[in-house]
C-alpha cells in the first residue's frame, strides 16, 4: 500500500458527500463471530485509487480488523454533530465490504504516522524521541471499506426519507490479507472491565449525548443509527427510535455513546462507551437489556482519563512483539518525517 491517499472519486460517490466521508470521526460497525454487532468511533481517511474509505486499528488491539476479516460486512455512520465544521451536516450511513491489510506492517505504520502528523496539530509539539517510543500505539492495521450502498439524510433530518446511492454493478472489495497465526495465549485486557455498568450508563446518558444503536439487518449488516436513551432501569434502558430507522431493531445489539469536542477545528477529546445486550420492542417503544459494558479505551476531558490512556499506550510493548510475530514480520518502527529526525 502507498503512503499517500488518492482523492479521486472512482466509484462516483455523491460529490457533496465525498469530503465528509474522510474527515472528523465516524462510527464503525462490525460483527463478532457469534453475530453480536460492535460499534466504535474511528477516524476515516481517503483510500487508495478513490475506491475506499480507510479506517484503522492498532496492531496491539486488532479485534476490529479480525472481525472484518471473518465477516467483511461493515457499516460506517457519520452522525456525530461535532465531527465536522460544516453547518447542518447530513447524517450518512455507508454499507460496505471490508478488506484488511496487515501483510506489510511497516508500510501501514508509515502511512498512519505521516497522515496523523499532517492532519492533527496535537501531534506536532510532541518530541520525536517520545513518538518513536509510541510504537505500541502507532503500529497499525488498515481496513479499507468499499462502499456498496449509501443512505443519507440532508441536514440530518430524520423525519424525511433518505437519499440513496448504489455502487456500480460489479463493484466488489478485494480479499483481505491472510489471517495471522493463532495467539499463543489470550492477551490480558489493556483496560479493566467495568464492574458497574449502571453507573457507566448513567454517566453516558448524562454526558455523552444520544447513543448509536447497532443491530443486524436483514442482509446481515451491522447497522448503526442514532437513537435516544432514557429511563435507566435495573437491567437496561428505554430507547426512542426515529421513524426512519432503516431496519427491524430486534435481537443482539450494541449501544455506543460517542462524543468528541473540537477547538479551532482540532479534536481535543474523544470519549466513548459501548454496551452489548439485546434490544426488543416493548409497547410503543424499545428496550435495550444490557449484558455488559465493554472495556473503555478513550480520551475524555479529565486529566485522569488522559493519564490512563497514555499509561496503556506504553504498556503495549510485549503485545506488539506477539502480534508482529503472528504475522511473521519484525516489529514496525516509528519512522518520522525529516523535520523530526533530530528531535
Amino acid at each position: 500500500m502507498s503512503n499517500e491517499p488518492n482523492q479521486n472519486n472512482t466509484l462516483k460517490l455523491p460529490k457533496d458527500l465525498v469530503p465528509l466521508l474522510t474527515e472528523g470521526v465516524c462510527e464503525y460497525a462490525s460483527l463478532k463471530k457469534d453475530g453480536t454487532p460492535i460499534t466504535s468511533p474511528v477516524i476515516p481517511f481517503p483510500g487508495m485509487a478513490g475506491r475506499t474509505i480507510d479506517v484503522q486499528t492498532g496492531l496491539t488491539y486488532p479485534t476490529k480488523a479480525e472481525r472484518a476479516r471473518n465477516n467483511p460486512k461493515v457499516c460506517l455512520l457519520y452522525s456525530e454533530p461535532n465531527a465536522t465544521l460544516v453547518d447542518n451536516p447530513p447524517i450518512i450511513l455507508v454499507y460496505g465490504q471490508a478488506t484488511v491489510y496487515d501483510a506489510d506492517l511497516q508500510a501501514n505504520t508509515d502511512r498512519y504516522v505521516n497522515l496523523n502528523l499532517t492532519r492533527f496539530k496535537m501531534f506536532r509539539p510532541v518530541p520525536g524521541f517520545i513518538l518513536r517510543q509510541m510504537d505500541g500505539y502507532l503500529a497499525r492495521i488498515w481496513i479499507a471499506v468499499t462502499p456498496l450502498k449509501i443512505l443519507w439524510w440532508p441536514e440530518g433530518n430524520l423525519e424525511a426519507s433518505p437519499q440513496q446511492w448504489f455502487a456500480p454493478k460489479g463493484v466488489q472489495a478485494p480479499p483481505s490479507d491472510p489471517p495471522p497465526k493463532p495467539l499463543p495465549a489470550p492477551h490480558k485486557s489493556l483496560v479493566d472491565p467495568s464492574v458497574d455498568w449502571q453507573k457507566d450508563m448513567a454517566y453516558a446518558i448524562d454526558n455523552l449525548g444520544s447513543p448509536i444503536l447497532t443491530v443486524v439487518d436483514q442482509e446481515g449488516y451491522p447497522l448503526p443509527f442514532r437513537v435516544r436513551a432514557s429511563g435507566l432501569r435495573n437491567s437496561g434502558v428505554n430507547l426512542v427510535l426515529p421513524a426512519t430507522f432503516p431496519t427491524n431493531p430486534n435481537g443482539r445489539a450494541c449501544l455506543t455513546f460517542h462524543k468528541i469536542n473540537l477547538k479551532n477545528g482540532e479534536m481535543v477529546s474523544n470519549e466513548n462507551m459501548s454496551f452489548v445486550g439485546e434490544v426488543s420492542e416493548q409497547g410503543s417503544g424499545f428496550y435495550f437489556k444490557v449484558d455488559r459494558c465493554l472495556p473503555i479505551f478513550s480520551a475524555g476531558r479529565d486529566p485522569a482519563s488522559l493519564v490512563s490512556l497514555v499509561a496503556n499506550i506504553f504498556r503495549m510493548g510485549k503485545r506488539l512483539e506477539v502480534e508482529a510475530a503472528r504475522r511473521n514480520q519484525p516489529v514496525p518502527q516509528v519512522r518520522l518525517p525529516h523535520e523530526y529526525s533530530q528531535s
